[in-house]
């Protein structure tokens, strides 16, 4: 049975996509650090295929991100603010990171 791409798997190509892109990194490097051809991480990029919960750990890797950053924007919607903090929260620098642990300490009392 061939199990064809979905919007959700297109969804995480273009993540991944944004991702490389915003690190500056090209496909040939990406596609090289995982022993891919360039034409193959296209197909994942595009949403022709579907990428495998495994290699986009494999990816993250190789893009020196954490896996989280990889996960489409509208699956980390409000609703599921735990995600969404997590998000967020791997986006800030170190001063902000303290800065936000500040104000919850305040915020608990």
């Amino acid at each position: 049975m061939v199990s064809r791409s979905t919007q959700k798997d297109k969804d995480f190509g273009v993540q991944v996509k944004e991702v490389r892109t915003e690190h500056k990194k090209s496909r040939r490097e990406v596609a090289e650090r995982l022993g891919l051809s360039q034409q193959q991480l296209e197909k994942y990029e595009n949403g022709d295929n579907r990428i495998a919960a495994g290699k986009l750990v494999e990816i993250a890797e190789a893009l020196d991100v954490d896996f989280i950053e990889l996960v489409p924007k509208n699956l980390l919607e409000v609703d599921n603010i735990d995600n969404l903090a997590i998000y967020l929260w791997k986006k800030l620098s170190i001063t902000n990171k303290k800065a936000v642990i500040n104000v919850m300490r305040e915020m608990k009392n």
